[in-house]
């Protein structure tokens, strides 16, 4: 792998384990307070299903989009700040300018890809090293401990019918391997692929609790306690250097042992004060063996002690939840995984995306603020119930008269006009954009004529066409937001009068600019139809005059219409 290539892999590597930190780290806050305000109506399985599914997000931060999805909220939350802390930009340095060329384009990302910092390698570097040391380590020592419970005795055909009897009720089709153990205090089931449980030789003795502590370790089969435990493992040595994780990892430990000391009460014999003994005289020897500190046992931690025996003392005994309260947690536990484990809308790897302009969105703007100002009556100026184009324009250069040193602040491109009072048509320049679209448009021309004379590829030429027709689209939205803002500020109602005043200079304006506009085409027809004529193409040059004959029975027809 080439230089470049290292730098880019390790700054993807590292932007996961950051982007992995935020979302876990805030889906961690989010499900330690719906758990604090559910309380006690939380059964254990559920509270252990949701911690799992922070560990889950750790590990992958990035999911299908989703708008509602923890991730497009982050984005959210930080767009808003970040917009609350910038300085709002002018309209100019909104849309931009269009690169010179795509060939400028590739050459500015070579050198940024050039200029990247070097400090990921070594960081990535030292990071991979840690994790698989310490996953090394862990695979090492649970391989020893698990060869270790294999090889111990095995038990009576008596236990063995015990087993297979609670594998049957709890619905477990494969029983694990048995084995008994004269050394450990308490029982155990360990290896998620070939499980194996290991029973005291204490539990043999005492046929009181060998069934209720049976039930115990096999429940950790049915809920899949260990392929949690090694997403667990797996998750602690990716954040070795994360509390958060070490105090996840603590929460599904203790909802774990809870919800299964559950299950033991509901299908063992024991009552809840007995069961508590029996965890006492089995954690009370726990540390004394250094196979508790390293195994896959699911024996329990004695710092859970304490919870784990109120739990029992103030358990509801072998009572089951409704099956309506199993489908309302199922339906909980589902909701909440489509919002943690989903990922943002237009996002990826922690990069957004901005929404492409088009034609159709910008008319529907633009209706809209057609719909704002059909709701003045003043701007009906033909009192036919509908706002024309010329209407709109009217009524909008009417509120800029009104007060036009606050109007133009609504329009950041009205700098040349500031300082100063409007005409009709400088205001109507101003409402409609006019020249600063044009300032675009001239931009963008040259740009693309620039392009074109360094011979660009036509993929080059095809993706700069649509950046510049992007831009002038960009400078259109600027315009109705601008527009947008100018309705926000009317405090006071245009009178009708002053808006048909300010309608008929317009549309006089514009028809005889219009006028003007087909004179000059005319003319320019007609030279060039003589033109063609001394040159002997006589049917081109009829083609011509034809338009201009056209042209010319337009401009009497407006003569007559005044």
């Amino acid at each position: 792998m080439s230089g470049p290539e290292s730098v880019i892999a390790a700054s993807a590597l590292l932007d996961w384990v950051a982007q992995a930190i935020v979302l876990g780290t805030v889906l961690a806050g989010l499900t330690w307070a719906a758990t604090r305000v559910l309380g006690n109506r939380i059964s254990p399985a559920l509270a252990a299903g949701l911690w799992a599914l922070v560990l889950v997000k750790f590990v992958l931060p990035v999911g299908p989009e989703w708008a509602w999805s923890l991730p497009s909220l982050v984005d959210r939350a930080v767009d808003r700040s970040r917009a609350a802390l910038t300085t709002p930009v002018t309209a100019e340095e909104a849309v931009g300018e269009v690169t010179a060329s795509a060939g400028a384009q590739l050459a500015a990302q070579a050198q940024r890809e050039h200029d990247r910092p070097w400090w990921p390698v070594p960081l990535a570097l030292v990071y991979l090293s840690v994790v698989a040391l310490l996953g090394g380590q862990r695979l090492v020592r649970n391989y020893r401990f698990i060869r270790h419970c294999t090889r111990l005795p095995g038990v009576d055909p008596g236990t063995e019918a015990v087993v297979r009897d609670v594998c049957r009720r709890l619905g477990v089709r494969k029983a694990p391997l048995v084995r008994v153990s004269e050394e450990l205090p308490a029982p155990l089931i360990t290896g998620a692929l070939n499980p194996v449980l290991v029973l005291s030789r204490r539990q043999l003795s005492r046929p009181d609790e060998l069934e209720t502590v049976v039930v115990h370790e096999i429940t950790h089969l049915r809920r899949g306690d260990l392929a949690l435990r090694c997403l667990q493992w797996a998750t602690a040595a990716l954040f070795f250097f994360w509390p958060v994780v070490a105090w996840i990892n603590r929460r599904i430990d203790a909802a774990r042992e809870h919800a299964c000391d559950q299950w033991a009460l509901r299908h063992g014999k024991l009552s809840p004060g007995a069961y508590a003994r029996c965890l006492l005289r089995a954690a009370s020897s726990v540390g004394a063996s250094p196979m508790f500190r390293w195994s896959t046992c699911m024996a329990g931690n004695a710092s859970f002690l304490e919870r784990r025996i109120d739990m029992i003392l103030n358990s509801t005994g072998r009572r089951a939840s409704s099956p309506a309260g199993r489908l309302a947690a199922a339906a909980f536990l589902i909701a909440w995984g489509a919002f943690a484990l989903t990922g943002a809308t237009g996002v990826q790897a922690g990069t957004s995306t901005h929404e492409e302009l088009t034609d159709q969105a910008l008319d529907q703007h633009a209706t809209q603020i057609v719909s704002r100002i059909a709701r003045y009556p003043s701007a009906d100026v033909d009192a036919n119930g509908e706002i024309s184009f010329s209407e709109r324009n009217a009524f909008l250069v009417s509120v800029t008269l009104s007060d036009t040193e606050r109007s133009l602040e609504c329009f950041p491109y009205s700098g040349p006009f500031q300082g100063r009072e409007l005409d009709i048509m400088e205001a109507y320049d101003v409402v409609r954009g006019l020249s600063y679209r044009k300032k675009v448009e001239y931009k963008v021309k040259i740009k693309v004529a620039e392009a074109k004379e360094n011979g660009l590829s036509d993929e080059e030429m095809q993706q700069l066409k649509h950046d510049a027709s992007q831009k002038i689209l960009a400078s259109t939205e600027v315009v109705l937001v601008g527009q947008d803002a100018l309705l926000d500020r009317i405090t006071v109602e245009p009178s009708a009068e002053k808006v048909a005043m300010i309608h008929d200079k317009i549309y006089k304006k514009q028809a005889y600019e219009k006028q003007m506009e087909i004179e000059k085409k005319s003319k320019n027809l007609l030279k060039k139809a003589e033109e063609l004529e001394r040159q002997g193409r006589n049917e081109e040059a009829a083609e011509l005059r034809d338009q201009y004959t056209k042209l010319q029975q337009m401009l009497e027809q407006k003569k007559m219409s005044k």
